[in-house]
């Protein structure tokens, strides 16, 4: 059939005005433990009946429920199917039992058969003809359902034991813990999602990341080439300039969090004075980044399931500036790890076991940072003052 609408992403936030102390957001909460979604807009037992009640419309109760990922592979095998690893992340799926949950499925209104059916990561069904031939490929071409990209990145920074631990920084950022059980956040900051079939991954994720620190070298470093402007911004300037940015500090929200906790979308600067300049701005861009991922590490750290080593990947670990500054503000040693994209990469891995083949060792440029003493107890200060701390509430919230 045709589409509803277009695609809702991790940042559309608008079912955030669903009122605080309604019954429906009540039932949001209490599912949490079951699906280990929190009860934030995003997810879609509160997403689709925001959708179905706005003015442009929404999925009616016969209409069929797929992501982005999904669709593609509907449309090129003619398999409705959702691994497990992505069906965790629309809120709807009981992570311990591995089916959809009747009590997510009522709250989000549809019924379990608007749904794909539940398969593994590595199931595959051969592309349709007329797309095999279109795009120029001889004979039968298996195509492989894969899972959702965070966890992806697990796979391919070898990363995927229980206690180990990556951080990944693209337009967004995420820090996910590998665990062997579920783990539910009393604080409700975290999800909790399906990895494998004896599996979870814990994290949370920031969206004002890899997508402010572009704003900034588009801001800051205007008249230049994209990546003359990035190696001004996180391989120059932010090297000049001391933790704390010489009492420069920025409030990083430039776009809605995932969180609603973290309210409106608002970002600023203070503490400038006239003696500061373009490499202070720089440098509080980049702290307010680092300590807003620092925070959500903490939290995993002090989960009980974290024994393994962190591996960094994406930008951080293209300039690794950035990946000490992370690392000072963890005070913790990171291992950097430069791949072209992790995600893809994890998603390759996949393939070689849906084919029955051995999964090959990952190049990668790797290296280990250290925490700079100094460094570390000034963002320990730093993390500690109102300015530095409400951010970091706010989006680990």
């Amino acid at each position: 059939g045709a589409a509803h609408g277009g695609v809702s992403t991790w940042g559309d936030a608008r079912a955030a005005a669903l009122p605080d102390g309604s019954a429906h957001r009540a039932d949001l909460a209490s599912l949490y433990e079951l699906t280990g979604c929190p009860p934030w807009p995003v997810y879609a037992p509160a997403r689709l009946p925001w959708l179905r009640r706005a003015a442009d419309g929404g999925p009616n109760s016969g209409a069929r429920v797929q992501t982005l990922k999904e669709w593609i592979f509907h449309r090129f095998t003619g398999h409705d199917w959702i691994d497990f690893v992505t069906a965790s992340t629309t809120g709807l799926l009981d992570i311990r039992r591995r089916e959809w949950s009747s009590a997510a499925l009522s709250a989000a209104g549809i019924q379990a058969g608007a749904l794909p059916e539940l398969v593994p990561s590595s199931a595959a069904a051969p592309l349709l003809g007329l797309i095999a031939r279109g795009v120029g490929l001889p004979g039968p071409v298996p195509m492989i359902v894969g899972a959702a990209d965070g966890p992806l990145v697990n796979l391919a920074l070898g990363a995927d034991a229980p206690g180990d631990i990556s951080l990944s920084m693209g337009t967004t950022a995420a820090v996910r813990l590998v665990t062997a059980e579920p783990w539910i956040d009393p604080g409700g900051r975290t999800w909790c999602y399906r990895f494998h079939p004896d599996g979870f991954i814990v994290g949370g994720a920031v969206n004002n990341a890899g997508l402010l620190l572009d704003w900034a070298r588009r801001v800051l470093y205007a008249g230049v080439s994209t990546q003359a402007g990035f190696q001004m911004l996180l391989g120059e300037d932010v090297r000049t300039v001391p933790p704390g940015a010489d009492g420069v500090r920025m409030r990083p929200f430039l776009v809605a969090e995932r969180d609603p906790a973290a309210g409106a979308p608002a970002a600023s600067f203070e503490g400038v004075l006239e003696r500061h300049g373009r490499p202070h701005l720089a440098r509080a861009v980049v702290d307010a980044v680092a300590m807003s991922l620092a925070a959500l590490g903490d939290i995993l750290l002090q989960s009980g399931h974290a024994s393994g080593h962190i591996s960094i990947a994406g930008l951080p670990a293209r300039y690794p500036a950035v990946g000490q500054i992370i690392c000072d503000c963890l005070g913790r040693p990171v291992r950097l790890a430069r791949l072209p994209d992790a995600s893809a990469i994890g998603a390759a891995l996949i393939g070689y076991e849906a084919l029955g083949m051995d999964r090959p060792p990952v190049p990668a440029e790797t290296r280990w940072l250290a925490p700079e003493p100094n460094a570390a107890a000034a963002y320990s200060r730093l993390r500690c003052d109102p300015l530095g701390a409400e951010p970091r509430q706010a989006i680990a919230r």
